[in-house]
């Protein structure tokens, strides 16, 4: 998870929640919880593919992803 020290933008957020979910899908699948693995990637992949959409229409409506590249790598 990253935060620029000059603005309020985080990144890499969602990347880090997945690989938590990642964690405790393994987990659930070595406690033979298979159900619980597969509704848990289920659901996971879902969101992920939501939040992807919207980072996408909320990018096209603003300018946060081009400060931020100006910001870190000009």
């Amino acid at each position: 998870i990253l935060k620029s020290s000059s603005s309020q933008v985080v990144r890499y957020l969602t990347t880090a929640a997945t690989i938590l979910m990642a964690a405790g899908i393994g987990i659930s699948i070595a406690l033979k919880q298979y159900w619980l693995g597969v509704g848990t990637t289920f659901i996971l992949v879902i969101v992920n593919y939501l939040f992807g959409y919207l980072n996408k229409l909320i990018s096209k409506k603003s300018d946060y992803d081009s400060e931020y590249k100006k910001e870190n790598f000009n």
